[in-house]
């Protein structure tokens, strides 16, 4: 849970 919200966390704020 520590991998996968590193690199979602990133992706979601350029995103939106």
């Amino acid at each position: 849970m520590t991998t996968t919200t590193q690199k979602e966390d990133k992706t979601p704020p350029l995103r939106q």
